[in-house]
């Protein structure tokens, strides 16, 4: 597999001639990251601090689970045979994975949109670049989860 680089920040400066107002110089200084893939590239804002200490380990196991398998717009879809891998991959009950999907999404950590579909919060998590994800929030805070 190669490695994926990403551009995580880039910051444009102007410098401009105080006297004349002439722009005399533009730097861009821009910071890359490098990751096993595309997929496994994963934003995690500090505010997810507080609710991570909300839950308990199995909670946490279900909730990374959803963090890594996600779509690049954060959808994740939960079938049947994703709840059993989830179960087999660390050997929890399956009630113990719908009471997590249950405790993610009273958190507001995973907002269920339909049957079976979730969108991981992006208040607390982005797997895409920052420009899409202020689009997300905005759609995501309005029409999916507007109480969050």
């Amino acid at each position: 597999m190669l490695p994926y680089l990403k551009t995580v920040n880039t910051e444009t400066q102007k410098v401009v001639d105080s006297t004349t107002g002439e722009l005399m110089e533009v730097e861009t200084k821009s910071t890359e990251i490098v990751t096993n893939s595309r997929e496994q590239f994963v934003q995690l804002y500090i505010s997810i601090e507080s609710k991570l200490q909300e839950l308990s380990p199995a909670e946490e196991k279900v909730f990374m689970y959803c963090v890594l398998h996600c779509e690049i717009d954060n959808i994740m879809k939960i079938s049947h045979y994703d709840k059993v891998q989830i179960q087999q991959q660390w050997d929890i009950a399956p009630s113990t994975v719908s009471n997590a999907l249950r405790k993610l999404h009273s958190l507001k950590l995973c907002v269920r949109i339909s049957r079976g579909v979730y969108r991981v919060n992006p208040t607390y998590v982005w797997k895409s670049n920052s420009n899409d994800r202020k689009l997300a929030l905005v759609h995501f805070l309005k029409i999916e989860c507007p109480n969050c």
